[in-house]
């Protein structure tokens, strides 16, 4: 049975940030190192910084990087805005989830101690995306379901059902980098990032990169 596109949605992207321990030490400029390595491979795809602290392959930090693309292009397919997708199509999300991920905007500022535990602070631009493509899709789908309002679905031929889809993938990519181009973010916000120090390693506190990503992203309300 032929399925009739949806123009409701929810994107619950949680990317799961790899984060690999580096040794352990006190060395607080090696702790804001090591926060701009663990972003900048989870988000930018650039591996130098992290490699160095935590010894990692390049491969173990591409496959970070990696997992992130495929998280927010899995979010697009379950959610139904991109359905049956060709391969092209396919390169064309998964560059868009590249592009999506290199919109988080952060700096990784001073170190500060606090009752014995460093925290590193980085200063977020929430990046407005996920709001407004849900609003912009919802009157797009809305003109595209009025369209087919009378249409047996079940009743076309697999090109004519093809092009049906094909219509609302494009409407949604277009969409999707309409709202990327519109650059839309928040006010500053400053999270710290508690390092969690042992004897043999440290990391960023589990709970506090949660807190970055979902502040760099701004989720629907």
């Amino acid at each position: 049975m032929k399925k009739l596109k949806g123009f409701l949605f929810v994107l619950c992207t949680t990317l799961s940030m790899g984060v690999l321990t580096a040794c352990s030490n006190t060395d607080t400029d090696t702790y804001k190192n090591y926060v701009q390595g663990v972003l900048d491979t989870n988000f930018k795809g650039v591996y130098d910084d992290y490699m160095k602290l935590t010894n990692a392959a390049e491969t173990e930090a591409a496959e970070i990087y990696e997992s992130n693309i495929t998280a927010i292009t899995d979010d697009f397919l379950s959610s139904g805005l991109i359905t049956d997708p060709t391969e092209e199509e396919r390169e064309r999300l998964r560059q868009f989830a590249i592009a999506l991920l290199n919109k988080a905007d952060y700096k990784v500022k001073d170190v500060e101690k606090k009752d014995e535990a460093y925290y590193v602070n980085v200063e977020i631009r929430p990046y407005i995306f996920y709001s407004t493509l849900q609003d912009k899709l919802l009157t797009k789908y809305s003109e595209l379901s009025e369209k087919y309002l009378d249409t047996d679905i079940d009743s076309m031929s697999n090109e004519e059902y093809a092009g049906y889809v094909s219509e609302y993938n494009e409407a949604t990519f277009a969409l999707m980098d309409e709202v990327l181009n519109l650059n839309e973010y928040g006010e500053p916000i400053t999270v710290a990032c508690k390092i969690i120090v042992t004897k043999d390693y440290y990391e960023i506190n589990s709970s506090d990169y949660e807190t970055i990503y979902s502040t760099l992203y701004v989720p629907i309300d």
